[in-house]
């Protein structure tokens, strides 16, 4: 690719390199910018949604049946299971094997 610079330099060192300045060549103003940790978050805040909605179908649900259903992994779940915790819109009643979620509702957004 040859960005039309007539600045080229032959270095000769223990190998032979050639450099050509591409310039501004890949820096157009017309490409957007690359928002991934936008795209993250809304991705996060969708599976969020999900796993309430799935809880709400099976309170006994397990991080596997998540992982598997949100095409995510177990540690992503119980990331996302943390992060309900400490909002306080589920609480786990009982232990991990026998146990159950129990989603809180906010009498607030009623």
């Amino acid at each position: 690719m040859y960005s039309g610079s007539d600045k080229i330099e032959f270095l000769e060192q223990d190998v032979f390199i050639t450099r050509v300045s591409l310039g501004n060549l890949f820096q157009n103003e017309n490409v957007p910018n690359n928002d991934t940790d936008n795209d993250t978050d809304n991705d996060t805040d969708n599976r969020i949604v999900m796993i309430i909605e799935l809880i709400e179908k099976d309170n006994k649900i397990t991080t596997r049946k998540l992982s598997e259903l949100l095409k995510t992994s177990q540690i992503t779940i119980k990331r996302d299971f943390e992060k309900l915790k400490k909002q306080n819109k589920i609480i786990r009643i009982g232990n991990a094997k026998s146990g159950y979620w129990q989603i809180i509702e906010n009498k607030s957004e009623v």
